[in-house]
């Protein structure tokens, strides 16, 4: 019988309220007035924002409804290949996305064309499309990421373009564009990665953050949290809550398919340590020790257990 329910009740309800929906609703208590008067419950700054929404709509109205990927192939040459992202999940072929903050969407696309994957970025201009920047990378051969996002936190967005192909690790490289022209900010190569939005309660932080999993050749991962602070990438804060978020439930699925591989129990245990679930790391160790039949983790598990207890 698989032993998953010993992995502790602590992390179980961790993983669970981690999970929980946090726009569950309270019932309402039945309002006793005047009859016929109902009353309003609504936020004032809510009421002044949705009218100073309502005011700038009129000044930047939104783009009419067009047939995106037909203006693009106009812009693609006949033998190329259109190409649309892996991830994230569910990606257009088609990006859309105001990046050099005229409150105006620019369209994204990218194509494979003489070994040359090519990302063009197309404005409308007095109500005609022109291609105002192109990205060229040769060697690469499918777009395994592509997002629109301000992850600098300086209020404009940047195309973040992870590339891959048969041979080699992904790369993602990171542009941004000032006055038509076209800079790559930083890149880094990757096995997965995950881009983890600017939390909009959190004041003191308004850039988004970058998990890079960097794969080793024993199938373990070197995981980076990181952000960017003004010039380049820095560690960022917050790397126990992304392990017990993000990590520790991956590698849990990886446990629960493959029960017997002790690679995967102290791939696990190391996420717990490394989220802080000391007690559940542990035990953790213990049943992948007793999968480790050829000794070959046995090293990792006993530094893994020594570290523990003063981590």
């Amino acid at each position: 019988m698989f032993p998953f329910p010993i992995i502790g009740v602590a992390l179980a309800s961790r993983i669970l309220l981690s999970q929980k929906s946090k726009d569950q609703n309270s019932p309402n208590k039945p309002y006793i007035g005047r009859p016929g008067f109902m009353p309003i419950n609504r936020n004032p700054f809510e009421v002044f924002f949705k009218g100073l929404n309502r005011q700038l709509s009129s000044l930047f109205p939104r783009q009419a409804h067009e047939n995106f990927y037909a203006i693009a192939k106009n812009f693609v040459p006949e033998d190329a290949y259109i190409l649309k992202p892996k991830y994230p999940l569910n990606s257009d072929i088609i990006s859309l996305g105001d990046i050099d903050g005229d409150s105006r969407d620019e369209l994204i696309v990218s194509y494979r064309h003489n070994d040359e994957i090519k990302t063009i970025i197309l404005k409308k201009e007095n109500n005609n499309w022109q291609k105002v920047g192109e990205i060229s990378d040769s060697g690469y051969e499918n777009i395994n990421y592509r997002k629109i996002i301000d992850f600098t936190g300086e209020g404009k967005k940047q195309i973040l373009l992870g590339l891959s192909s048969k041979d080699k690790s992904p790369v993602l490289r990171c542009y941004s564009i000032n006055q038509d022209s076209i800079n790559e900010i930083f890149n880094s190569n990757y096995h997965r990665l995950q881009v983890l939005k600017a939390s909009g309660n959190d004041r003191n932080n308004s850039k988004s953050k970058l998990a890079i999993w960097e794969k080793a050749e024993d199938d373990t991962y070197n995981i980076r949290l990181l952000q960017w602070n003004g010039s380049q990438l820095e560690p960022a804060g917050g790397v126990s809550t992304y392990y017990s978020n993000n990590v520790v439930p991956y590698y849990l699925k990886k446990v629960k398919k493959e029960p017997n591989s002790p690679q995967n129990w102290y791939n696990l245990a190391n996420s717990l340590a490394e989220a802080g679930m000391k007690r559940d790391a542990l035990i953790a160790c213990e049943f992948g020790m007793q999968y480790d039949s050829n000794n070959k983790f046995k090293e990792r598990f006993e530094a893994l257990i020594n570290r523990i207890p003063n981590g």
